[in-house]
């Protein structure tokens, strides 16, 4: 007989629903798959001035072992200042201007954030 056991993966994602899924228990007696979002580089400095200014930005996901990927919705990429910095929906950012504060780059949602510093 598979054992599954229920895990609810909630994402604070505009227009996104709960997601539910059921995989195999992390460790004996435990009924507990979580899961960590992480962006990565966590903070990136570029010069608006260079040619070769961009940065990738990357959502990771982290699991127990023995515990299934969560089903995740493609990040929808944000910059907290979109005058002196753009960003693609496939994480790529750029530096439009030098940016007197760091710019908050995220995924849509309150958590995980990364920094970019225009120069």
């Amino acid at each position: 007989m598979k054992r599954c056991v229920l895990c609810c993966f909630v994402l604070a994602i505009p227009g996104c629903a709960a997601l539910v899924g059921c995989g195999p228990v992390a460790s004996l007696g435990s009924t507990a798959c979580s899961f960590s979002l992480s962006i990565t580089p966590t903070t990136a400095t570029l010069d608006h001035t260079v040619a070769d200014n961009a940065q990738t930005y990357t959502l990771n996901v982290a699991v127990p072992k023995g515990c299934p990927l969560p089903p995740l919705p493609a990040p929808r990429w944000t910059v907290s200042d979109s005058i002196d910095a753009s960003i693609t929906t496939g994480g790529v950012a750029t530096c439009k201007a030098a940016a007197m504060n760091p710019i908050v780059v995220s995924t849509g949602s309150a958590e995980p954030t990364a920094t970019l510093i225009c120069n």
